[in-house]
């Protein structure tokens, strides 16, 4: 089934559509103009280059002038560029069929900081590369047919020690955005009792694998000794006053060995009951926030600023570019053509905005995506 015209426009402007609205103004007078700075932008994400490394490359650009222009920006303003993009895509979306599923991954992602910790981005936290600093960002993932995007991006200060506030905020924002948040899928690092009466207000389902504490240890070592069956409900689990269902049960880790796991939920204990493992199976979809990082660290800008807009700005391009790529192989599924790998996109976008010659494939797959985003 080949794509619309208007489909195939739609595309080709959301690539476009980074060199085009000005985070910053910039004087008339000035030596560049916003989109010669993005121009320096996007192909150092596209080749995991520093911004320095880039502007020798090119030669058109100056880095220290547009690290000069970067200091004019602004929290909400970055974050307004992956608003407009997720508006896009679930225009898309929906004219191929699909909505936006209710069930999102939140999880903090971390770039390792060796510098001053005398920083109002810079958080302490697990210690990781011989540091236990680094530079924070809540994000929200959620799925579409099996592809992941990332839907919500908030940079983390020393200001923000409330993590029950922080998946409120980010429930609410997407709430304003219209994607209608049912389910939320957290790391064991969320287990708290604010967190579950925010979810019971909100009325926003939660699953959460449960601490390991010696009041759990207690109650597994109790089911063992009355030789009862796993999985197991337990009901009204006290939380420091806050009252949630427990499940136990058992599973293979890792290594393959059997081990006994918990989770905590607000979902109904007769709901739960009916199929244990379909929620714990609901949960394992948690890992889809693991993987989006991951290849969104293929458009990373390396970069040694300590000005945490700056760093916030660079990991919302890579999510920008994460986003498109994993928008194509959506739409590559459903229209039977296949998936694009991220060489090839790179390729591809590359010759998009310019920055290099248009490839030239052999393969007719390729071909056919070169057709298709360049036009």
């Amino acid at each position: 089934m080949p794509l619309t015209h208007a489909t195939n426009k739609k595309l080709r402007k959301m690539m476009k559509r980074l060199l085009e609205k000005p985070l910053f103004k910039i004087g008339r007078n000035a030596k560049y103009c916003y989109q010669q700075f993005m121009e320096l932008i996007i192909p150092a994400a596209l080749r995991n280059r520093s911004i320095e490394n880039q502007s020798e490359t090119d030669g058109k650009v100056s880095a220290d002038d547009l690290f000069h222009h970067l200091q004019k920006l602004v929290i909400g303003r970055i974050q307004w560029l992956l608003q407009y993009q997720i508006a896009l895509v679930k225009r898309l979306v929906k004219s191929s069929g699909f909505t936006l599923d209710a069930t999102i991954a939140i999880d903090k992602t971390e770039e390792p900081y060796w510098g001053s910790s005398d920083n109002l981005f810079v958080t302490g936290g697990k210690r990781e590369n011989s540091t236990n600093y680094a530079f924070r960002q809540l994000t929200a993932v959620i799925a579409v047919h099996n592809q992941a995007f990332i839907i919500y991006a908030k940079p983390l200060t020393k200001e923000d020690k409330d993590d029950a506030l922080l998946v409120e905020n980010c429930i609410l924002s997407l709430r304003k955005e219209g994607i209608e948040v049912k389910r939320v899928l957290l790391d064991r690092e969320f287990y708290n009792s604010d967190l579950v009466f925010a979810s019971n207000v909100h009325d926003v389902e939660y699953i959460i694998p449960v601490v390991q504490n010696s009041k759990f240890q207690r109650l597994v070592a109790e089911l063992r000794e009355e030789k009862k069956k796993l999985p197991r409900i337990i009901e009204n689990y006290d939380i420091n006053d806050e009252l949630t269902n427990l499940v136990i049960y058992e599973d293979e880790n890792s290594k393959g060995e059997t081990e006994i796991f918990g989770f905590i939920t607000n979902i109904e204990a007769d709901i739960i009951a009916e199929d244990v493992y379909a929620i714990v199976e609901s949960y394992r979809n948690r890992w889809c926030i693991e993987n989006a990082h991951k290849f969104q660290d293929s458009f990373i800008i390396p970069t040694n600023s300590t000005d945490g807009k700056v760093r916030f700005f660079f990991f919302i391009v890579g999510v920008l570019l994460h986003n498109f790529w994993v928008l194509l192989n959506l739409i590559g599924n459903i229209f039977g053509i296949g998936e694009i790998s991220l060489s090839i996109l790179k390729d591809i976008l590359s010759a998009a905005y310019e920055f290099a010659a248009i490839p030239h494939y052999k393969h007719p797959q390729r071909k056919l995506w070169v057709k298709l985003l360049l036009g």
